[in-house]
């Protein structure tokens, strides 16, 4: 809630200045529209989240083929509560660069997650077909860079989440595919895995690496945020990108002790024998339980109305695992 309305935001066609505008959207408590503000130039700029700061401002990132160096840049736009602009910045190689999350720390200093194609600001071997996770610290009054660094290597890449843990470092969340000698939980096998990792805010050095996953098949975590206890819950999907089942996901909820490590009876795949699901995002609510939203596409009858619904889970975290701690 931003002033006790809704902000959404995402991209347009419909208004603005180029072939396809950031929009952020105000609605009331009844979902009516109340204002939107369109930015960008003159091709396409997107945002993928939208942060309200400490100082009541909104931070909002995605990706803009505007400005910049690249195919696509990084893009990171700031405006107060009437709309007006305080700074914008890309950042970018000479490739594809996006960003997909952001979150505040103490000071008010910005970390922002996502994925970069451009060798430049990843490893030497990124590129177009094997992008780098890539996580960045800007300054709170001008958007000035202050460290990146990237996880990746030869292989594929991207971070979704990014999240502050009490202890003060940060988590990020995404899939790429093994890395066994960084992971003691991954299988050394060519398909997607789940991946979270642990990195210091104030300069991105990664503490804690940690990949999860099963043989043949591929899994992708979307978001990842601390519980009251200190545990970590993490949602997404699994079989998304495995090939022989393609677009037959399901959902998959994983939660790990503070350092990452699983949980006993960890994950958790919920949704149907013909696929389709997705989890995207979760709150917790104040009896412990947790509310998670996603998409549905079961298509027969009953189950959806269309091609694909929105999902709405509720789960009590204490059946998530049989441990005793």
């Amino acid at each position: 809630m931003y002033n006790g309305n809704f902000v959404v935001v995402g991209r347009t066609k419909s208004s603005g200045a180029g072939n396809c505008d950031l929009l952020v959207l105000m609605l009331n408590p009844d979902g009516d529209s109340i204002a939107a503000y369109t930015y960008g130039g003159e091709n396409e700029d997107g945002a993928r989240f939208i942060l309200q700061d400490s100082d009541s401002n909104l931070v909002i990132v995605g990706h803009t083929k505007s400005y910049g160096a690249g195919d696509a840049d990084c893009y990171i736009y700031k405006i107060n509560s009437y709309g007006d602009s305080i700074w914008a910045v890309h950042y970018g190689g000479l490739h594809r660069d996006h960003l997909q999350s952001i979150t505040e720390l103490e000071n008010g200093n910005y970390i922002v997650s996502g994925y970069t194609m451009s060798p430049e600001l990843g490893d030497d071997s990124c590129c177009i077909s094997r992008p780098d996770g890539l996580m960045m610290a800007l300054a709170k009054d001008t958007g000035d860079t202050l460290w990146t660094n990237h996880v990746g290597g030869t292989l594929w890449y991207e971070l979704f989440h990014t999240n502050i843990l009490q202890s003060g470092d940060l988590i990020s969340v995404g899939g790429g595919l093994p890395m066994p000698e960084l992971s003691p939980n991954c299988f050394a096998k060519p398909h997607f895995q789940a991946l979270m990792t642990h990195y210091n805010p104030y300069n991105g050095q990664i503490n804690v690496y940690n990949q999860y996953g099963v043989e043949q098949v591929s899994e992708y975590l979307f978001c990842g945020k601390e519980l009251p206890n200190g545990d970590i819950c993490c949602v997404g999907s699994i079989d998304i990108l495995n090939f022989h089942k393609r677009n037959k996901g399901n959902g998959y909820i994983l939660l790990t002790d503070c350092r990452g490590d699983p949980k006993d009876g960890m994950p958790i795949r919920i949704g149907t024998e013909t696929g389709g699901e997705q989890l995207f995002d979760f709150v917790v609510l104040d009896d412990m339980e947790i509310a998670i939203s996603g998409v549905y596409n079961k298509t027969q009858a009953g189950w959806t109305y269309g091609n694909g619904d929105f999902w709405l889970v509720k789960y009590a975290i204490p059946t998530f695992h049989t441990s005793s701690d």
